[in-house]
């Protein structure tokens, strides 16, 4: 009786201690407001799903294994020369990491043209 009633006392406690953690949130929440008080011109000329289909046009032509990887990240970034001119990066992660099959990174320019990018830790 004592052991049940340890269990239902360490029971409530941690029910009530975690109820006082605060909600999870995500940082730099970007909100609806936001997005309409940019410039009518900002929005990409590539749109993200154009671009992903180009990525996933040149791995597949080029014979890249991506069999065991996930994508990970599909961002738009400054192209490095050229800061006006942006492009759109799409890293795939391998689910295991191996020396001899890094990551797989695309970077699609906004005229289509698709490059594979050197990931990091590649040997």
């Amino acid at each position: 009786m004592r052991i049940l009633s340890l269990v239902l006392l360490l029971v409530t406690v941690s029910v009530f201690a975690y109820g006082q953690d605060p909600p999870a949130t995500f940082g730099n929440n970007i909100r609806r407001e936001d997005v309409l008080k940019l410039p009518p011109n900002h929005a990409p000329r590539l749109s993200m799903q154009r671009a992903l289909r180009i990525a996933q046009r040149f791995v597949f032509k080029k014979k890249l294994d991506v069999s065991s990887c996930y994508l990970w990240k599909a961002e738009l970034t400054p192209l490095e020369s050229n800061s006006t001119e942006n492009v759109w990066r799409f890293w795939w992660v391998r689910t295991i990491p191996r020396r001899d099959k890094p990551d797989v990174i695309i970077t699609v320019s906004m005229d289509g043209v698709a490059t594979h990018a050197p990931s990091p830790g590649a040997t």
